[in-house]
């Protein structure tokens, strides 16, 4: 039987473990990655500064990163465990866009401080769901997949990119345009379209080298395609998956998880707002055959308005599990503000009023409660709420 948790199941809780660090900011990445030798390594940021982590024979090394506002490392979202070290995307929000793939000799790490210069048109943020891969590497390739800053020609949404880099020689061999999102981002006030910097390329491979992808939405309809041909010649044309959107009610998807198992199935989780502005967590399957399931609703908010839920898809070994360090929710009523205080008192400013008056105070006070967990264990048919 599939899991749901609504709101009124969030009652003080024992805390579950996440793959995430106890209070770890949701906008900074603290996944940890494994090699194929059981190295671990990870981010980490000291006085601004990135620093790439790598554990080996119990003994933890901090190699300093190029500068840059922001990082995000490989993770290990399919069952094989790579031979290199991860790469890692910095970033800035005047679009400059590089990576660092570093290189293990003799068990120390070198070319940590060597960026690798991708686009100085990207669109990509730092961001707190679903979090799902934007670098990947595969058979000596490093692909890096990014929205872009620049405004579509013709109409709304976000265009996507998949720049490849060769691990050998350390130069970009090839720029992909993916396709285009279906956000609706308009500008009322300078009158035109503009890209949205919640539309992140998710983007995974399988055992047999096919390249995934899931253009990013926000409050959209998920696309999906995959690379064509043998060395990537290519991508499909993306297609519609998932729920439709539903612009009366801003219903759509956003915030991707992406991984993919031994069996060359993809799981993805997003949050779906819809239905009189409900946002759920909702489940789909892409089948080794191609075929997709229909979405399933995993988690389910209980009530209309905003929620953000800080979801975290991973696999371990043919176990997918699905975490949050807990929730913020957005337009309380008065009755709910009561059950807020009760729950959590004295955590509220004492005046603070119903939804829409108090929008300024209420999202900087309230804080994530009740982290939780799912997992399923039969290649997410049945889901399942560690407790």
């Amino acid at each position: 039987m599939t899991a749901v948790i609504t709101f009124k199941d969030l009652q003080p809780t024992v805390p579950v473990a996440t793959r995430r660090r106890p209070g770890a900011d949701p906008f900074q990445d603290t996944r940890v990655t494994f090699d194929a030798g059981g190295d671990a390594y990870q981010l980490d940021q000291i006085n601004g500064r990135h620093f790439l982590v790598h554990s080996r024979g119990g003994r933890w090394e901090y190699y300093p990163l190029p500068e840059a506002q922001w990082a995000r490392i490989e993770y290990n979202d399919r069952p094989g465990r790579p031979v290199n070290p991860p790469p890692v995307l910095l970033y800035n929000a005047d679009g400059d866009l590089g990576v660092v793939i570093p290189m293990s000799i003799g068990g120390e790490l070198h070319g940590t401080d060597d960026l690798i210069p991708i686009t100085d048109e990207s669109l990509l943020v730092p961001n707190h769901s679903g979090g799902a891969n934007s670098v990947i590497s595969h058979a000596g390739y490093v692909f890096a997949a990014w929205p872009s800053r620049v405004p579509p020609k013709g109409g709304p949404g976000t265009d996507q990119h998949v720049s490849i880099i060769d691990r050998a020689t350390r130069r970009v061999i090839r720029a992909e345009f993916i396709g285009t999102s279906s956000t609706d981002t308009f500008n009322k006030k300078k009158g035109v379209y503009q890209p949205d910097p919640h539309d992140i390329v998710a983007i995974t491979v399988d055992s047999k080298g096919v390249i995934h992808i899931l253009l990013g939405a926000h409050h959209g309809n998920l696309m999906y395609c995959h690379s064509t041909g043998v060395g990537w010649d290519g991508f499909t044309e993306p297609v519609q998956i998932g729920q439709a959107r539903n612009p009366e009610n801003k219903g759509g998807h956003t915030y991707v998880s992406l991984v993919c198992d031994a069996q060359d199935r993809l799981h993805v989780v997003t949050r779906y707002a819809g239905d009189r502005y409900h946002f759920n967590l909702v489940y789909i399957r892409r089948n080794a055959d191609g075929t997709w399931t229909e979405p399933k609703v995993l988690v389910h908010g209980d009530r209309g308005q905003y929620a953000a839920y800080y979801h975290d898809l991973s696999l371990d070994g043919d176990q997918l599990i699905l975490t949050s360090p807990g929730v913020l929710w957005g337009g309380l009523s008065a009755g709910e503000i009561e059950i807020y205080n009760r729950l959590w008192p004295g955590e509220l400013p004492g005046d603070v009023q119903p939804y829409p008056a108090s929008r300024t105070v209420w999202y900087p006070t309230q804080k994530r409660h009740d982290p939780f967990t799912l997992f399923s264990d039969d290649g997410g048919d049945t889901w399942e709420v560690l407790t």
